[in-house]
């Protein structure tokens, strides 16, 4: 389509270098993996301020940023205050039960049900939520093939190689070094994302004219809320 940029070589160096860095992330920590405790829990040794970066970034993902630009689009500010609902939701989540989850000293809410219920409690949590996460999973990494596809433009990578490439380097950092490894690439992309919005929101500011010029600008129909 005319007027549609797409990647450029430097563009493809910096897609490939991430890919490529969040790999070599699971295998450094990989070497801190030694039972199934590091595996799952990072050995229960996280810092709480490393665990809340990952617990944000959790909710950030190819489909968030396709589907709250387009909410954002359409409905200005809308999208921002959707998503700041998530705010007093974690705060209020961790006041009530972070800390007894913590005493709990369990490896994961499923084994927290079974030593609380029963097993076959467990595998009903297992068997009945394993539909859910798949379809979640799935739409996030089509959606990132979307992206990769639409920003590509290119012959040699169509709709299956892009989902094959991202679910293999997914599922490869993943295995290589467990929460240890999700939790460090978490970081990464939170410093990547952090400098990337700052770095937007001046040259925006710029581009407007200001704060001032930004709210003489806006237009008539701007909606702060629903």
């Amino acid at each position: 389509m005319e007027g549609i940029k797409h990647l450029e070589t430097l563009d493809f160096a910096v897609v490939g270098g991430y890919f490529v860095a969040i790999i070599l992330i699971g295998l450094y920590v990989a070497k801190n993996v030694k039972k199934a405790k590091d595996y799952f829990v990072a050995g229960a040794g996280v810092p709480w301020w490393f665990a809340a970066i990952s617990l944000w970034m959790a909710g950030f993902s190819a489909l968030a940023f396709v589907m709250y630009s387009e909410i954002g689009y359409k409905y200005w500010l809308t999208a921002l205050t959707l998503y700041w609902v998530l705010v007093p939701c974690m705060l209020v989540g961790a006041h009530l039960f972070v800390g007894r989850w913590r005493r709990a000293r369990m490896v994961s809410p499923i084994g927290f049900v079974e030593a609380r219920f029963s097993p076959a409690l467990r595998q009903m949590f297992v068997w009945t939520g394993f539909p859910l996460r798949f379809i979640d999973n799935s739409i996030k990494i089509y959606a990132t093939s979307i992206f990769i596809v639409a920003a590509i433009s290119s012959e040699s990578i169509d709709m299956t190689r892009a989902i094959w490439i991202v679910g293999i380097v997914i599922i490869a950092f993943s295995f290589l070094g467990g929460q240890w490894s999700v939790l460090a690439t978490d970081f990464v992309q939170f410093v990547i994302l952090l400098l990337a919005v700052t770095m937007i929101f001046f040259i925006t500011l710029g581009e407007v004219g200001g704060v001032q010029s930004f709210f003489q600008k806006m237009p008539a129909d701007f909606k702060l809320f629903l």
